[in-house]
């Protein structure tokens, strides 16, 4: 079983794959994607997505659990699905105006300016917040049309409770009662 993360960067990603790994779920490091995938340059495409996955294969990488760069680009949804249709996808949501305001922050304190303005085709500043957030609410309408309602789908806004009992639910995994992991929170929020 895959799952694949299609959330924005930003949204939650990361405490997502940390409790999903409570869960026995392993995610894949962010750098063994990075070194194998962007390495490569900018150039998302079905080709290059399947090809990252033939490296894994490769390196004997046995992971189940995809979220961040390059799973969660705008196109990613789509052919990981037509790659693996038997995947789950769980799209992660969050309030766009913190949304937003925590993308600024992480590229003023990593200098990533230019991945976001690639990510989002605009410049990613605060001028141009109106239409980011139009932005963000368009591919994650796109994303919710793509999957309408399939079973192997969820919409989890990271900031509702009962998280866990969600993904448990969805997962087909006994519901843990641990506090839900908030990480990246005090870094980028």
């Amino acid at each position: 079983m895959k799952i694949f993360c299609v959330g924005s960067n930003k949204t939650g990603i990361t405490s997502i794959e940390h409790a999903v790994k409570q869960l026995g779920f392993s995610p894949i490091p962010h750098d063994k994607v990075y070194s194998l995938y962007l390495g490569r340059g900018l150039n998302h495409s079905k080709e290059n997505m399947v090809n990252l996955f033939r490296a894994f294969e490769l390196r004997g990488y046995n992971y189940n659990f995809f979220g961040d760069i390059p799973f969660n680009l705008s196109k990613s949804p789509i052919m990981l699905y037509e790659m693996f249709p038997e995947s789950y996808f769980i799209l992660v949501i969050r309030d766009p105006n913190k949304w937003f305001n925590s993308v600024l922050n992480w590229i003023k304190k990593l200098n990533c300016q230019n991945m976001y303005d690639w990510i989002w085709k605009i410049e990613f500043t605060s001028s141009n917040k109106t239409e980011i957030i139009n932005r963000y609410h368009k591919r994650n309408n796109e994303i919710i049309q793509f999957f309408n309602h399939s079973p192997k789908f969820l919409v989890l806004d990271i900031d509702e409770k009962y998280k866990y009992k969600k993904i448990c639910e969805f997962l087909n995994k006994e519901i843990i009662n641990k506090p839900f992991p908030y990480e990246n929170q005090s870094l980028y929020s």
